[in-house]
């Protein structure tokens, strides 16, 4: 992906619009699922069970993740505010957004906002 047409205030609405947030599996269930995850759909079979599971991205078979719209992703309410999601990856790989990207996305005016949990929760979200 180019920053050609991404930048600047003009392109806010579509980045907010495309770069979509990732959604825990506690989250996906409380606050998404009509059924609480109560019912299987095509997202999740159940409701996370442990604690571990809550905060994962992914489980195979269980959970295949889901990406949404939240708060941060409204133009309409925060027009100068609004962003889209990036995930970062870990520091101790050779440049993380933390370093670069994010220093890119600011330089370049590209309405993008970061974040990044942990490792094993960012290889689960890549399987998808």
């Amino acid at each position: 992906m180019s920053y050609f047409g991404l930048q600047g205030e003009e392109n806010r609405q579509k980045l907010a619009d495309l770069c979509l947030r990732p959604t825990t599996w506690k989250q996906y269930c409380e606050e998404v699922s009509p059924s609480n995850c109560t019912i299987p759909d095509e997202t999740a079979q159940r409701a996370p069970e442990v604690e571990d599971e809550e905060d994962r991205m992914f489980v195979d078979g269980l959970y295949t993740g889901h990406f949404r719209k939240t708060e941060e992703n409204d133009c309409e309410t925060y027009p100068h505010n609004c962003t889209g999601h990036i995930a970062d990856y870990p520091c101790g790989w050779s440049v993380s957004l933390k370093d670069f990207g994010r220093a890119a996305i600011a330089f370049y005016f590209c309405s993008l906002t970061a974040s990044f949990s942990s490792y094993s929760l960012l290889l689960t979200t890549e399987r998808r």
